[in-house]
């Protein structure tokens, strides 16, 4: 994404190709917090497909005890 797409959502090729990955692929979004200026809660919204999509948000704070027991 350029600057200048900033707040007008996904262009019409980059919403089709993410279109075309949820439809086709279980899909995993790391970190993202679903406010981005480039918003994709449209394409997620509309996209009809019988695959799995996780949303895993980013945390403002990282809990040191929790991050050490997983590993």
């Amino acid at each position: 994404m350029i600057l200048n797409e900033v707040g007008r959502g996904l262009s019409k090729y980059k919403a089709g190709v993410l279109r075309t990955f949820l439809q086709e692929y279980g899909f995993i979004f790391l970190g993202y917090r679903c406010m981005d200026e480039f918003d994709i809660n449209d394409v997620l919204l509309t996209t009809k497909s019988d695959k799995p999509v996780s949303i895993i948000k980013r945390s403002q704070t990282i809990n040191r005890s929790k991050v050490s027991s997983l590993w």
